[in-house]
């Protein structure tokens, strides 16, 4: 036991030093270098996803044969249908359908209500790809996917302290979010929204911490944006709520705490 505790404090003493230079380097290097490397992984995984279906994008909204018959206005010239592996992207692209193009009637879907209510994604995708084309659906969904990420990633990077900045990359290279852009779905997307109403909140003033005072400015830009944000947030998921719980735990504070103030 003596002996295990000896080489794990001899470890720790030997890697130390390295884990610190390491993260000091990551910390004061450019955050563009880990974007261009995050895009290259994403592009060759969608690659490696859609090779197989003659590199068409729709291939990654996961429509299924059974959807297509319900739906059959949902077609469009080149789009992938699969025989019986379809997945969730193809509900968010059914909604847009039903959103944004009048000729579309209303989707069968496998749990309307639950559906529906989760139609965040739907809008955001929706409207550029009833004005560029539906065979453009996949394209413009996963490139606002990453756009949002790399946006969250940034925004993330600026709130941590200048020596924790490096934990933003695990953040930026979640598999996670890898794995909503293969599948269209709105999880990754749900996160990336979290954290820049947030980060909008506090750039309105807004202190997360209970060292800092709160000096929300609820007429700015950024209290106002964040506002829109979060509430377009509970659109995208409704398990979204939980990113604004911190919110309302830290507002009865500052309430509590100016109460206390008026009070002496």
């Amino acid at each position: 036991m003596r002996s295990e505790r000896s080489l794990a404090a001899s470890l720790s003493t030997l890697l130390r030093p390295i884990l610190d230079r390491a993260t000091h380097r990551l910390n004061r290097s450019s955050p563009f270098a880990p974007i261009a490397l995050f895009l290259i992984v994403v592009i060759l995984l969608t690659a490696a996803r859609i090779a197989p279906y003659g590199y068409r994008m729709s291939a990654l909204i996961g429509m299924e044969q059974q959807f297509i018959d319900l739906n059959p206005g949902a077609t469009f010239e080149g789009i992938v249908v699969f025989k019986d592996s379809g997945y969730d992207g193809q509900f968010f692209y059914l909604i847009a359908r039903d959103l944004f193009d009048p000729s579309f009637d209303e989707p069968v879907l496998d749990t309307y209500r639950m559906r529906m209510g989760r139609i965040g994604m739907s809008l955001l995708v929706g409207l550029p790809a009833s004005l560029l084309g539906w065979q453009s659906y996949g394209l413009i969904a996963f490139a606002i996917l990453q756009l949002v990420h790399i946006l969250a990633f940034l925004s993330l990077r600026s709130m941590l302290s200048e020596k924790n900045r490096y934990l933003a990359l695990f953040f930026l290279f979640s598999p996670f979010s890898y794995n909503s852009s293969l599948l269209l779905v709105s999880d990754s997307l749900m996160v990336a929204v979290a954290v820049l109403g947030l980060a909008m909140l506090e750039k309105g003033g807004f202190r997360f911490s209970t060292d800092g005072e709160d000096r929300t400015d609820y007429r700015s830009r950024w209290t106002i944006g964040a506002t829109l944000l979060l509430c377009f947030l509970v659109t995208i998921r409704d398990t979204a709520l939980f990113a604004l719980a911190p919110i309302g735990l830290r507002s009865e504070e500052h309430t509590s705490e100016l109460q206390s103030h008026l009070n002496l």
